[in-house]
């Protein structure tokens, strides 16, 4: 991880000139969390990694990992996402990892956004991870990210300026709700209000 956050970090803060934004108010959870934003551009995941002081394990659609980088995401430890039975595994991999203090980072729109600045539906796999660890969620909204339309290249477009806003801490298990449709709803809702995206539904 050490040559990777060597590599990706100068290009954070160097080519796309990122901005952190209310971090001033985060407090690192004790224990195991879940840390969700929107997907804007190939950059999002070492943003998110960068937010936070401590390793991210990111779920990830197995169409995006390309065959020819195997050994960077075996470094990751990238939870590989398939939408087939075999997630199964996966799923009780990430609850484990959580709830032994871990950390699981999550894009739950499973997409860049298309368009961009419109918020695409959750999956609802967010909500039932976090509704099955109690795990508090760390929600964070990215903007301002190059995309090419192509997640590899993306980090490497020497275009926009990136903007990493903390959004809050949000303790579901404490308020009593465990229903992973409207953790996965108010998720969503909160990054809209905090943004001004529009959702789209399909």
């Amino acid at each position: 991880m050490g040559a990777i956050e060597a590599l990706l970090r100068p290009l954070a803060r160097f080519i796309h000139r990122t901005k952190w934004e209310g971090f001033d108010r985060f407090k690192v959870p004790e224990g195991g969390f879940v840390i969700v934003a929107n997907h804007a551009s190939g950059l999002d995941p070492p943003l998110m990694q960068f937010a936070v002081p401590r390793r991210v394990r990111f779920m990830m659609a197995t169409e995006q990992m390309h065959p020819m980088f195997s050994w960077f995401w075996g470094q990751l430890r990238v939870l590989p996402v398939s939408y087939t039975a075999a997630d199964a595994v996966m799923f009780r991999e990430a609850v484990r990892h959580v709830k032994g203090g871990g950390v699981v980072g999550v894009f739950p729109e499973g997409e860049i956004e298309r368009p961009s600045c419109v918020l695409a539906p959750f999956v609802e796999g967010t909500g039932t991870l976090v509704a099955l660890t109690k795990a508090p969620v760390v929600l964070l909204w990215i903007h301002g990210t190059p995309t090419i339309g192509n997640a590899l290249l993306d980090p490497i477009v020497p275009r926009g300026r990136a903007r990493v806003q903390y959004v809050g801490t949000y303790d579901f298990a404490a308020e009593g709700v465990r229903d992973a449709k409207e953790i996965t709803a108010r998720l969503r809702a909160e990054l809209a209000r905090v943004s001004g995206w529009p959702m789209r539904e399909k």
